[in-house]
């Protein structure tokens, strides 16, 4: 089965005999190739020439636009009560918010931010901590090993510390180095 042209190409768009858009650069309106607008702008006419620069304007106050033939600039989003800000909108990006700390939200397009589980269920521990992006992990508890609900147990870890702090002994009880 062949596959038709325009999903060939990869950075060229053929429209017309002899007409190419650099989808990098330029996209493709009425009859020719426009280059896009910077970032932080919007396209407030097209251009009239192919391969030209159209007339762009600055996207207002409250709005964004990251790709420009845009016409006309998003709104910025509001962070809900349950997030928090972690970069704010700029006329090229939107705001970034994320679920504040005892909320998770496990889909990137986050909708509404969930309260995070306190305990696992009976018989079974928490192997990782609720965060922005996914709630408790529960999992059976690990054998000669007990830990309450706020930990999280990882051996490798335990490990780790454990020889952190022999050299960290043998350092101070050989005064450092010198």
């Amino acid at each position: 089965m062949r596959k038709p042209e325009s999903n060939l190409l990869s950075t060229l768009h053929a429209r017309e005999p002899g007409e190419t858009c650099d989808s990098k650069t330029e996209y493709w309106h009425k009859e020719h190739c426009c280059l896009y607008c910077q970032p932080g702008t919007y396209v407030l006419t097209h251009c009239t020439t192919p391969h030209t620069l159209g007339r762009c304007q600055p996207c207002p106050l409250g709005e964004y636009a990251p790709h420009n033939k845009l016409e006309v600039c998003r709104p910025c989003t509001q962070c809900r009560r349950e997030q928090v800000m972690l970069s704010p909108c700029w006329s090229y990006v939107d705001t970034e918010c994320q679920c504040q700390e005892g909320y998770y939200c496990a889909t990137p397009d986050c909708e509404t931010c969930q309260h995070c589980s306190k305990r696992c269920p009976e018989g079974e521990e928490i192997l990782q901590a609720c965060n922005a992006t996914s709630n408790i992990v529960c999992g059976a508890p690990d054998q000669g090993h007990t830990s309450g609900a706020d930990s999280v147990h990882l051996p490798f870890l335990d490990f780790g510390l454990w020889i952190l702090g022999v050299f960290v002994l043998i350092w101070h009880c050989t005064g450092g180095i010198g």
